[in-house]
């Protein structure tokens, strides 16, 4: 039989401490085409393949009853002491007992074969269990590698990703904790937030810009996650800052941002949109929420609760949208926030948190700081992070947002 370069890449390990089934069983490999090495002893077999690289030993042949170390004890002292060597075993046995089949199986062997071994066995069926075995490895190997790629462009999106938030002033992001949290200051404007991909990547946006008088906030959530998420929320959010850097118009940039992806993307995506204006001389929040979870202002009044005034974006040509508007006291807090904050499981039955929960929990925070004469943003925003935390255990099931900002 023609041997291909595949076949002649790595090693098969045969180890048995029986020198004649491991001499037939070698002959009958390289008579296949295949690089054999022998060990009768299995000490010496274990130690071969833990000090060699990975791509020298690409499938073992392993008996089971041997003196010094058996097979069963061979598979379970390779995973335990070199969990990151993962080579096909084929084990091999005198023993034609299920039991023992079963047992090496459930271990993580491969495949299996009982000796003694006829001539089409020879000849057929364990080299090609073999050659199984090393194309399983071999693929494996390389998905692995494929993996391994995508994790570390997805880390690097990521990071790329996060300088699409607003820029730092007086705070700094957390690279010790690989950007899982961000947290945020900024000298004109009090404002904190913390944002959780799911994946590596996510499709949550914030953005700001301000000036002396006033600023406008936009938070966005975009259907789906990851990379495809990720690049429609780089694109919306330079939409953003081109509109806003001379432009005040927040109806107007709906309208246009709308007509702009209903054109590009045609029904494929939406996302909703939370878009206000804070005017800091009249104290006036101008806003206006695209099937947005509810914002809510906090003040000493009550807990206003922004619903939303127009539909989801991108989805429909004919959009529709409102403004309105709410005066805002003093030491007041604006919450903005995605669903992934709430939309948790609670409980085994899957009870979820709900943004009731969540509104009631930021209401009751705030209520005592105030009472306290205490309206610490910081505070106030850990002290719900920490209390989502707890309820969730840390088990969030989409992209996590929470924004708060001090309206003053």
């Amino acid at each position: 039989m023609e041997k291909s370069e595949n076949d002649k890449k790595g090693f098969v390990f045969i180890i048995d401490d029986d020198r004649a089934s491991l001499d037939i069983v070698e002959q009958s490999l390289v008579k296949y085409g295949l690089n054999v090495k022998g060990f009768n002893n299995p000490i010496q077999g274990y130690e071969a393949i833990t000090r060699s690289s990975q791509s020298d030993c690409e499938c073992i042949v392993l008996d089971l009853l041997m003196p010094e170390l058996d097979g069963f004890s061979f598979i379970m002292k390779l995973k335990k002491e070199h969990s990151e060597i993962e080579i096909p075993i084929i084990i091999s046995s005198g023993n034609e007992s299920i039991e023992y089949i079963k047992k090496g199986l459930e271990l993580g062997a491969y495949d299996y074969f009982t000796k003694p071994l006829t001539k089409d066995d020879l000849e057929v069926t364990l080299p090609q269990k073999v050659k199984n075995a090393i194309i399983h490895h071999r693929t494996n190997k390389l998905l692995i590698e494929k993996n391994k790629k995508i994790t570390e462009d997805l880390k690097l999106a990521k990071r790329f990703m996060l300088q699409l938030l607003p820029d730092l002033a007086q705070g700094k992001q957390d690279e010790s904790k690989s950007f899982d949290k961000v947290h945020l200051q900024k000298s004109k404007s009090q404002f904190l937030y913390e944002y959780r991909p799911f994946n590596e990547i996510g499709g949550d946006l914030v953005d700001i810009v301000e000036n002396n008088n006033s600023l406008v906030l936009f938070v966005v959530d975009i259907s789906g996650h990851g990379i495809s998420a990720a690049m429609i929320a780089t694109f919306i959010k330079a939409e953003f800052q081109r509109y806003f850097f001379e432009k005040s118009d927040i109806k107007a940039f709906i309208h246009e941002l709308n007509s702009t992806l209903y054109k590009l993307f045609f029904e494929s995506f939406f996302c909703t949109v939370f878009l206000a204006r804070y005017d800091k001389i009249s104290k006036t929040l101008y806003y206006i929420n695209c099937a947005h979870p509810p914002a809510t202002v906090l003040s000493n009044s009550g807990m206003y609760i922004l619903k939303p005034t127009g539909t989801l974006l991108g989805m429909f040509e004919d959009f529709t949208c409102k403004i309105k508007n709410i005066k805002v006291e003093n030491q007041s807090i604006l919450s903005v926030f995605t669903d992934g904050t709430y939309e948790f499981s609670v409980d085994s039955n899957n009870q979820i948190f709900g943004l009731y929960r969540l509104q009631s929990l930021a209401k009751v925070i705030y209520n005592y700081y105030f009472k306290n004469n205490q309206i610490d943003l910081k505070k106030f925003h850990n002290l719900v992070l920490m209390s989502l935390d707890k309820y969730s255990n840390y088990n969030y099931e989409d992209d996590f947002l929470l924004f708060n900002m001090i309206l003053d």
